[in-house]
């Protein structure tokens, strides 16, 4: 199935419980926050199954109570998720919800890879927001100084050698020190600045342009190219996305194309979503920047629940 990403804005819809035809399968990544336990027990699904990731590193002791739980071992994104979706039986004719508040945005990515490689193109992710991060700007997401940038299992395309006109794609999130690495990854790159505006609240574009200025090193070259999209539809970021590197190819020869989603998780879907449809033939690869720990809670309270139907 085909069909055209602008098509597609304004597909979302909000998650309410009892409203929904229930799913064959619901798999969800299992961390401390209340947005992702709350919401496991109230969508609709026939079936239900945790994935226990390697990145929040939970002991056997800590996790002795969940139900149908996949304690998942380190690896890639994609050892992570074949492994994730063959432990839980997955079959290509069911119909499936993940939700994706509690993965890695590299999981998400080559999840929605591996779904169309499967033949399963048409299936939903799910979303919840959270009412505000645990320490507003101050929050960190990744833990430690280990950080590994490398291509996305998926999303790796075959390269120009003149590296003259290369363009790195940042969806501008929290983070600033993955956003650091991103950078420092693409030393040639001219910048073009996704960011998330409406963002899920309205302190939340201030917080995170407080963290994109702790970017000392690069600051030169952050404020080459900005564009502004939505933060919970992908398939809004997607079309953006479409536009910004259109207007971009416009102005200038672009040989080489790097995305590296670091905001909301509907970005990273928004990110895949034009890729998988426009830039699989084309010399472009999505990298990101890889730690091997992350906080298992980062935000608090629960805010709205997005159901995102994705066709591929």
């Amino acid at each position: 199935m085909n069909i055209e990403i602008e098509s597609l804005i304004d597909a979302k819809y909000r998650l309410h419980a009892g409203e929904t035809e229930p799913w064959d399968l619901f798999v969800s990544a299992y961390n401390d926050s209340e947005r992702v336990q709350r919401v496991f027990t109230t969508v609709p699904a026939n079936k239900r199954a945790w994935w226990v990731l390697p990145e929040y590193a939970y002991g056997a002791g800590e996790i002795s109570h969940l139900e149908n739980a996949v304690h998942l071992e380190a690896g890639h994104e994609d050892e992570v998720v074949t492994r994730g979706m063959r432990e839980i039986g997955f079959d290509s004719s069911q119909r499936l919800c993940v939700d994706i508040t509690g993965m890695m945005r590299p999981q998400i990515l080559f999840l929605m890879a591996y779904l169309n490689d499967q033949g399963c193109r048409s299936f939903d992710l799910l979303y919840t927001e959270p009412e505000h991060y645990k320490r507003r700007a101050e929050t960190r997401f990744s833990i430690g100084e280990d950080v590994e940038v490398r291509s996305v299992a998926g999303y790796i395309g075959a390269h120009e050698n003149d590296v003259n006109g290369d363009l790195l794609v940042l969806g501008v999130g929290y983070d600033h020190q993955l956003i650091s690495h991103a950078l420092q990854a693409k030393e040639a790159a001219r910048i073009l600045q996704l960011h998330s505006f409406p963002s899920l609240s309205a302190d939340m574009y201030h917080e995170s342009i407080l963290r994109l200025h702790r970017v000392r090193s690069e600051r030169s070259r952050i404020g080459d190219e900005v564009y502004f999209s939505s933060a919970n539809d992908p398939f809004v970021i997607a079309s953006s996305l479409a536009t910004a590197v259109d207007t971009v190819s416009k102005h200038r020869q672009i040989t080489n194309i790097y995305l590296t989603p670091l905001a909301t998780k509907p970005q990273a879907v928004g990110f895949g979503l034009y890729y998988l449809r426009h830039l699989t033939k084309r010399p472009a690869s999505m990298i990101y920047p890889n730690a091997s720990l992350y906080d298992r809670e980062t935000s608090k309270g629960v805010g709205r629940s997005w159901v995102y139907p994705i066709n591929l």
